[in-house]
């Protein structure tokens, strides 16, 4: 699951409506990044020491909500921590939003749910903070966005320099011991393929070979050996 930093849409202020229809609950094109629908995201927003989570669910089609056609956008809650004895959580009555409702701004309506009015320390009946521990859901027809607040820690982020210093602490010693340890590596290699050559020339001497659809000679490949070593010895 793909998970995104921001809401999309938040460039510029728009109707809450609006915003649900665009990027939520009607957006049926694939995601430009992963190709994935909006259900297969997680949308985040922080604020201060406040984070608002979305994430987009899409319902079985009975359960699918009436009003679909007409933009009717239906508004319920949930208590996400406790569950009757039958485990069905506790769920408030759904509602239809009010026209005026759903034309509030959004930047208003994030306002509101991130600032530090008296609603935040608000229990339900149920004992539950109705900020904190609930879920609050909109939704239209078959699509549903899932809304939870919860606490962030904020911290400071600190940006490196645009020029950076490096450091030159680096001894030019143990520079050099790595450039001879890899030189000697190299060596040892090129002598073990040539001790190898020698011990099976016997059987290929004479013979030509495919090498990666290549004609040589036995003696060609000797001669590659030699040269690439040369050449090696060279360069360092």
């Amino acid at each position: 699951m793909s998970k995104r930093n921001a809401l999309r849409g938040t460039n510029f202020d728009v109707p809450l409506g609006q915003f649900l229809l665009d990027n939520l609950l009607t957006q049926r094109t694939q995601c430009n990044v992963c190709g994935e629908l909006p259900q297969a995201h997680i949308y985040y927003y922080a604020h201060h020491k406040k984070q608002l989570t979305i994430k987009v669910l899409q319902l079985r089609s009975e359960k699918s909500l009436s009003g679909e056609t007409e933009r009717k956008f239906w508004l319920w809650s949930q208590c996400g921590k406790c569950k009757h004895g039958d485990g069905v959580k506790n769920s408030t009555k759904r509602v239809l939003i009010s026209t005026a409702a759903s034309k509030l701004s959004l930047g208003k309506f994030l306002e509101l749910g991130f600032s530090h009015h008296s609603s935040s320390h608000k229990l339900s009946s149920c004992g539950h903070s109705l900020h904190r521990d609930f879920l609050y859901f909109f939704g239209l027809g078959p699509m549903v966005a899932l809304l939870r607040y919860s606490l962030v820690a904020t911290y400071t982020v600190a940006m490196p320099p645009q020029k950076l210093q490096l450091s030159h602490s680096l001894k030019h010693d143990v520079l050099r011991d790595e450039i001879e340890n890899v030189y000697t590596k190299w060596i040892l290699l090129f002598t073990e393929v040539s001790n190898l050559l020698k011990e099976v020339k016997s059987q290929f001497e004479g013979l030509s070979l495919d090498l990666q659809g290549s004609i040589k000679e036995f003696l060609d490949i000797e001669d590659m050996l030699k040269q690439e070593r040369s050449e090696f010895e060279v360069s360092t």
